[in-house]
């Protein structure tokens, strides 16, 4: 055993006693060759060793041939290179099968892949694509009868060139169209029933809510940075609504350039947006205060909560009333356009039948609703300015009201409660004497001292609302009793302007 143990470690002292210069560089890249090459150097080192060499160069002429091979076969190949530029390989494809692929797509896929370069703009616009789009559409919508079947196919050549004629993207904004005409007629049938008191569509808070409208405000600052933020509530009453938005990233009140209000709606194919609203940075007016935050508005409809001592913004609430909404792609609507002229036979009336639908609420209670009828205005009114509709008088003591609770406006943001005294939202609807919308308006107001007693026949506080915008003013009078802990009202009148109602019926007053 140990004379084979030094026999074996002779052998591997010999291999590393040979010189390098016995091995050629391309035999010594090979792990077989090496090997092969000591045990040839261990047998030839007791003779002659020169029987090692024709091997060696047998050996090297095989390498060489296989290498000549190899560079051969790799020339007829092209070379697979890497992707480090970033290329999509679905541009690489040619059209016909992208053309392929973009069959089998929804139509909110197509229209989100006309976005993602020009290509695929000008493959997802194609008018054959659409086209039969728009055919199937049309078979899933209508009834089709075998006639109107045979008469399309009997006129192939026909709509061949027909397509030709047509402007590129013909079919698609076609298609659109059918789309939108189609939930248009959908929701106008829900729309039909209109209510004796506000005129409206009766069923616009179920349309409302059913399509899944949502409002998204954007405040630009002077710099021109734009803040977008989804509504945080929504608060529903009878002809309009209060939204709500809460954020912690908006700009200064006092950098405010523009505030914008859309109305989105998202169907099953397709989505909506339209602007509702829109208004600039003006100087506000202030409605109230409390501990936390200063309350202020912002015309045509808005209410800016700021906190008090840093002058960031907590909350902003909008008040839209219904009529804005009609007509709009979220609540479609379509009033008769041609109205009856008006009825000049009895002289001492200017204007007779008029009726008016008064809401007063915050955003959680409604304070005072009146519906008034009969309203109207005598001739001799309306040589003297102004045309007033006196819907309570205060010297006819039936028509007095009370306010029921306190007029206020709570707000909550995050953990913290409050509430604003003095200070609501007022909703109005005035009909004319044909039960049309004539004057419809949603807006914050504030009650403030009266400068002068509202009347004579009670004692208490006398408080005064007062409303004005280019459609006409509101005079509210309030008196507060402090023995019954409530407000009465005491007095509500309407104003037109002269203009506003000789442009509606085409009389010259």
């Amino acid at each position: 055993m140990a004379t084979g143990r030094g026999e074996l470690c002779e052998d591997f002292m010999e291999g590393l006693e040979q010189r390098p210069t016995q091995l050629r560089p391309d035999r010594a890249q090979s792990g077989r060759g090496v090997g092969q090459r000591a045990r040839t150097g261990s047998e030839a080192a007791p003779g002659n060793g020169s029987d090692a060499a024709p091997e060696l160069t047998r050996m090297s002429e095989l390498s060489l041939a296989a290498s000549g091979i190899a560079r051969h076969m790799a020339a007829g190949f092209p070379k697979l290179r890497a992707n480090h530029c970033g290329e999509n390989l679905m541009e690489r494809l040619p059209s016909e099968i992208l053309m392929k692929i973009l069959s089998h797509l929804t139509c909110s896929s197509l229209v989100c892949m006309s976005y993602v370069n020009r290509r695929f703009n000008q493959l997802a616009s194609d008018d054959v694509l659409w086209q039969q789009i728009y055919k199937s559409h049309l078979r899933r919508s209508c009834k089709w009868t075998p006639k109107q079947e045979k008469l399309a196919k009997a006129q192939p050549v026909e709509a061949e060139l027909k397509v030709q004629r047509h402007t590129a993207g013909y079919w698609k904004r076609l298609y659109l169209k059918a789309v939108s005409r189609q939930e248009v007629d959908r929701w106008r049938k829900e729309l039909k029933y209109v209510s004796q008191y506000t005129g409206l569509p009766s069923q616009t808070e179920w349309v409302l809510r059913k399509s899944g409208v949502s409002w998204e405000l954007t405040v630009s600052d002077v710099s021109g940075e734009k803040v977008r933020t989804e509504q945080s509530r929504v608060f529903f009453f009878e002809s309009s609504l209060l939204v709500c938005w809460s954020g912690e990233h908006w700009p200064r009140f006092r950098d405010f350039s523009s505030v914008q209000v859309h109305g989105e709606r998202s169907t099953g194919r397709f989505g909506w947006r339209s602007l509702l609203m829109q208004t600039s940075g003006c100087p506000a007016c202030c409605l109230g205060e409390d501990e936390l935050v200063k309350l202020y508005f912002l015309r045509p409809a808005f209410i800016v909560a700021m906190w008090r001592g840093s002058g960031c913004v907590a909350f902003i609430l909008l008040a839209l009333h219904f009529h804005t909404l009609l007509g709009s792609p979220l609540c479609p609507h379509s009033a008769p356009a041609a109205r009856p002229p008006v009825d000049l036979a009895d002289p001492q009336y200017g204007l007779r039948g008029y009726s008016l639908h008064f809401v007063l609420h915050n955003t959680h209670t409604r304070h005072l609703w009146g519906h008034f009828t009969r309203l109207c205005c005598h001739t001799d009114w309306i040589k003297g300015g102004p045309l007033e509709l006196r819907a309570i008088s205060p010297t006819n003591l039936s028509e007095h009201r009370c306010v029921m609770g306190k007029i206020c406006m709570p707000w909550s943001s995050e953990e913290l409660l409050s509430c604003v005294e003095n200070c609501c939202v007022m909703s109005l609807t005035l009909l004319d004497e044909f039960n049309k919308p004539f004057w419809c308006v949603s807006s914050p107001a504030r009650v403030v001292p009266a400068r002068w007693p509202v009347t004579q026949d009670y004692e208490g506080e006398h408080f005064l609302l007062d409303h004005c915008d280019r459609g006409g003013r509101v005079e509210l009078k309030l008196l507060w009793l402090q023995e019954q802990l409530c407000s009465l009202v005491v007095g509500l009148s309407i104003f037109l302007p002269v203009w506003k109602v000789n442009e509606h019926f085409g009389t010259n007053y």
